[in-house]
């Protein structure tokens, strides 16, 4: 699906696709990631920017985009239904966020081996290691966001198998199989004390 999805997009293959999702409000603050990447996309014409979601903040992200004339680098898909499939289209998927629980989105993104840079938030640095599964950054810090963006896209094959160890993470570590069988572990200590 990666070849016909970017095609909808308007994404050629030679392009850089960095593509977040989520709800369009506070919480995620894609205002902070259009900080971080509009240098980049003026710099580097093969970038462009996808970000899928819906919510009270579009318009006011979309007067953002415009002031700071990303023009067609920059996307603002709204509300996806086809989550999976843009998953094959991004080269690197950013979580933004000033705080989480435990993110759906990243997880998502390391079950689909989608290259990952999130905020280390909430419960992101339990789910992916710095260096290891992606790279993690503080929350609101705009060059050490639009840095990590850097480093991953000038280094393909660090960023490849960084995802691939992200999808080993979720199918060992983090799958819902792999927690009923630590459950059962518990369980099975608590009989036997």
């Amino acid at each position: 699906r990666r070849p016909e999805m970017r095609r909808a997009l308007g994404c050629a293959e030679d392009e850089v696709l960095i593509g977040p999702v989520g709800r369009v409000e506070q919480q995620p603050r894609f205002e902070l990631l259009l900080e971080a990447v509009a240098p980049l996309l003026r710099r580097r014409p093969h970038l462009r920017l996808a970000i899928a979601g819906d919510g009270s903040l579009l318009p006011s992200l979309t007067a953002q985009a415009t002031a700071m004339n990303l023009g067609r680098q920059c996307a603002l898909l709204g509300h996806r239904q086809d989550i999976a499939d843009l998953h094959q289209a991004f080269d690197l998927f950013v979580q933004s966020s000033e705080y989480e629980g435990t993110p759906n989105a990243v997880l998502e993104a390391m079950a689909m081996e989608t290259p990952l840079v999130a905020t280390d938030v909430g419960g992101t640095g339990e789910l992916a290691f710095d260096g290891v599964h992606g790279l993690l950054v503080p929350s609101g810090d705009v060059p050490a966001l639009r840095d990590a963006i850097t480093r991953a896209i000038d280094d393909p094959d660090a960023m490849r198998h960084r995802a691939i160890a992200a999808r080993r993470r979720i199918e060992e570590d983090l799958s819902f199989g792999a927690r009923t069988r630590r459950l059962e572990d518990i369980y099975r200590e608590l009989v036997r004390a």
